[in-house]
């Protein structure tokens, strides 16, 4: 492992109301569910970081085989069902199901715990990874250097965030092609 891997300013409040906001910006979207959820607050905490020297919500990161995970996913998600503001909703996609999380509330925002800072670092984000699928998004997180140089099921270093990375061509190529349709 490569340095610190996390931090202990853990925010289990504003990670929750994370999960929410980006569920709720991803509700049209058709290539949304749990493993592009976890990518999206993957890279909303590491832009953070890059950009502030500080995670957004300080969410321990593991690698796992379809890269990324956010350890405090799957326990915030029951507390969101349990609390009733979420629901999840199993959908058939091509030849797999999809676990989709969708909030109740019909709107969503951040509240002031958010800096207009971060707010514009998870908004860009969830513009970026729009156009990937699962599968297009967990390849792409496989070629950040924290995800690489990981040990499974470890925590990926913070610090990590700060090492530049070639962008995959492919990914590049791939939205000017979707754009350009």
């Amino acid at each position: 492992m490569i340095g610190s891997a996390t931090t202990s300013d853990f925010d289990q409040a504003k990670f929750a109301e994370l999960v929410l906001y980006i569920a709720h910006s991803c509700r049209n979207d058709e290539r949304f569910g749990s493993v592009k959820l976890s990518k999206i607050l993957y890279y909303c905490d590491f832009e953070g970081f890059k950009r502030l020297l500080k995670p957004i919500t300080g969410a321990t990161y593991l690698k796992k085989p379809k890269g990324p995970f956010p350890a405090e996913l799957r326990r915030t998600r029951r507390s969101l069902i349990a609390e009733g503001k979420a629901e999840t909703i199993l959908e058939r996609v091509i030849d797999y199901h999809e676990n989709r999380l969708v909030p109740t509330s019909g709107h969503v925002e951040l509240s002031d715990k958010f800096s207009s800072v971060e707010r514009e670092i998870i908004d860009g984000v969830i513009e970026k990874m729009r156009p990937m699928n699962a599968a297009e998004i967990t390849e792409y997180s496989h070629g950040e250097f924290g995800w690489q140089h990981a040990e499974l099921d470890e925590p990926i270093a913070n610090a990590t965030a700060l090492i530049a990375r070639d962008d995959a061509p492919w990914v590049v190529e791939y939205l000017a092609e979707r754009n350009a349709a």
